[in-house]
């Protein structure tokens, strides 16, 4: 898959709060009841940090785009689901989050929103 996905391709360090937890629950049952569980199991490593109580997470390029390979096969519907979830998060922490947690959501609202506009296939 040919995508320019990631706005800054370095590996992201950040720690994700409840809020953020459930987001990711609420985007993974989104793209579960899609029938994408096989394409989740791609994505598991940046689905699955919303049942660890852990501090900082990385994400690398290798799990954006795993991800990303996983929404491109959700349907328009999905995608503004998914899409609603992660800019409620982005809005949150770009006013009273971390640098790191709106940038993990940019990068996550960047991937879908590239998908809708069909570039990324």
């Amino acid at each position: 898959m040919e995508c320019e996905i990631i706005l800054n391709p370095e590996q992201i360090s950040v720690t994700l709060d409840q809020e953020d937890k459930q987001a990711l629950q609420d985007i993974k049952s989104i793209l579960g009841q899609s029938g994408l569980f096989a394409g989740l199991l791609s994505a598991t490593h940046v689905l699955s940090w919303m049942d660890k109580e852990i501090g900082i997470v990385a994400i690398g390029n290798e799990e954006w785009l795993d991800l990303a390979k996983t929404i491109a096969n959700s349907n328009r519907l999905t995608l503004l689901g998914a899409q609603k979830a992660s800019a409620a998060q982005y809005s949150r922490h770009s006013t009273r989050g971390t640098p790191e947690q709106a940038r993990f959501w940019a990068n996550f609202q960047s991937i879908i929103t590239r998908v809708i506009k069909g570039q990324c296939k």
